[in-house]
């Protein structure tokens, strides 16, 4: 990098021309807030990819339990279904939405942490 006010050339990390004394610092930091910008942008971008996933997924739960609950309504309105039948269907139903809820709740707590350990580092 060259100083702006001399000409010389200027390590990257320095905050002064060490040929002039110009302060440079303020250059750096635009381009750093520049890069880290692109970098916020392109992460949340990633993010909301994987926001949406999880949301499919708590979707997906509430899906499965309305199927499940409707199901199990109209099997006691008509006694065309045996109970036990009633009854697996109905569990595992409330057990794939409960593993849907699940899996989106790791998701979004994965990408949280991933998000806050990115911070840190900065």
């Amino acid at each position: 990098m060259k100083c702006k006010n001399c000409g010389s050339m200027i390590d990257e990390k320095s905050m002064f021309c060490k040929n002039c004394g110009q302060i440079v610092m303020e250059s750096n930091k635009e381009n750093s807030n520049n890069d880290e910008e692109k970098l916020d942008n392109q992460q949340s971008e990633k993010n909301y990819g994987e926001c949406t996933f999880s949301f499919i997924l708590y979707l997906c739960g509430c899906i499965i339990i309305v199927f499940a609950v409707i199901f199990l309504l109209s099997s006691l309105t008509t006694s065309n279904y045996d109970g036990v039948y009633v009854f697996l269907v109905f569990t595992s139903s409330l057990l794939g939405s409960i593993l849907f809820f699940a899996i989106g709740y790791m998701l979004q707590k994965v990408v949280d942490i991933h998000n806050f350990l990115r911070k840190k580092s900065n």
